[in-house]
């Protein structure tokens, strides 16, 4: 089994790449401050799966909604905008690559939503790009739907909701109804018994969409093979998100026979151990805040920052940026992480920072 191997291939892309049994995983990563178009980080991204003679398995990009691109035909792709009310150029994208295994397409209601595959100790399912089928019903109606449509189409993979590890969930006019969101959400997993499972890792965000749906979506599902577990990873600096009501576990993990561990860790803020947020109004106090409660994540799971495959951090403010810098200036190891940088509202209005990432060590 190869270790993770994070690399930094052009000024424009970063690639993380995993190989075992002669599959290999590739992570690309693209981000801009406005300088450089969507398109053109798409075609960087393209050429770099192209030189890898690999398939892409799902496609989310971060951009205002008028930067127009040609997709790729047949490819799960989640379009996120990531500028809706106050105007950002901030772009960034994210692909999800194979080279040496089979990928098998969904498709719900005509649109491929998600793509199937083997890989170190299971079988996956990553799907992006759902939402509700009736974007003129209320947005708690819209909600359940979605869920209903992910369910749909796990189904069409062969697989359940149980089997779901992380979520992302992007909500338009997040600050306006993320706690009748957060009550859909638990109708339908109080209907499927998934307090009683695994509850998956997740990002709830603010963000825009093509379709004028209240949400867009994705998930990752693993069927694990025998000796595989997965399973709840704690925040050791924070409380459960249940406790306050919101249903997602800090973050999740893939562990394998060999020792392999594939982490998700949820979208992550500046918030207490009591649930309450703090350092309000300071961004620079929010993102030291954050940053050491991910830190004692990876640390809990023998992890650094180097084993991170993908992140991505929302600021509410572009101006905001300008803290991270300072606070990335003097951590070598965070420079050279894959991260998107982009503008979106968090799921508190005194939330000014949220960060996620994914990682991958034996």
């Amino acid at each position: 089994m190869a270790p993770i191997d994070v690399q930094i291939q052009t000024a424009d892309a970063a690639v993380a790449s995993l190989a075992s049994n002669g599959v290999t995983e590739y992570f690309i990563t693209t981000t801009s401050d406005a300088t450089t178009p969507i398109a053109e980080q798409l075609s960087v991204a393209l050429g770099e799966v192209a030189a890898r003679n690999a398939e892409i398995v799902v496609l989310n990009i971060f951009a205002p909604l008028d930067q127009q691109v040609d997709l790729p035909e047949d490819i799960p792709t989640m379009w996120v905008d990531s500028g809706h009310t106050r105007g950002s150029n901030l772009s960034g994208l994210q692909v999800h690559a194979i080279s040496g295994a089979t990928l098998e397409r969904i498709s719900l209601d005509g649109q491929t939503v998600g793509t199937v595959y083997s890989g170190p100790f299971g079988r996956y399912c990553r799907m992006t790009g759902i939402g509700s089928a009736d974007t003129s019903a209320d947005r708690y109606a819209q909600a359940i739907s979605t869920y209903e449509r992910m369910e749909a189409a796990l189904k069409l993979a062969g697989m359940e909701f149980s089997d779901v590890i992380r979520t992302w969930l992007y909500l338009a006019d997040i600050l306006d109804w993320y706690d009748e969101f957060n009550a859909a959400r638990d109708e339908y997993f109080t209907g499927k018994k998934t307090f009683d499972k695994l509850v998956p890792a997740s990002t709830g965000i603010g963000g825009h969409n093509h379709y004028g749906a209240a949400m867009n979506t994705g998930l990752m599902a693993i069927q694990p093979t025998d000796g595989a577990i997965m399973q709840e990873i704690a925040s050791p600096l924070q409380c459960s998100a249940l406790d306050y009501g919101s249903s997602f576990s800090r973050a999740a993990e893939l562990t394998g026979p060999d020792e392999l561990k594939r982490l998700w860790i949820s979208g992550t803020a500046s918030i207490e151990p009591e649930g309450a947020t703090v350092f309000l109004d300071d961004i620079a106090g929010q993102i030291d805040m954050t940053m050491k409660v991910i830190e004692a994540i990876l640390e809990s799971r023998e992890m650094t920052y180097a084993d991170c495959t993908r992140a991505i951090a929302y600021f509410k403010e572009a101006a905001f940026l300008d803290a991270w810098r300072s606070y990335v200036a003097t951590r070598p190891a965070l420079a050279a992480m894959p991260c998107i940088l982009t503008e979106n509202d968090v799921c508190r209005d005194d939330l000014l920072f949220e960060i996620e990432l994914d990682a991958i060590t034996k």
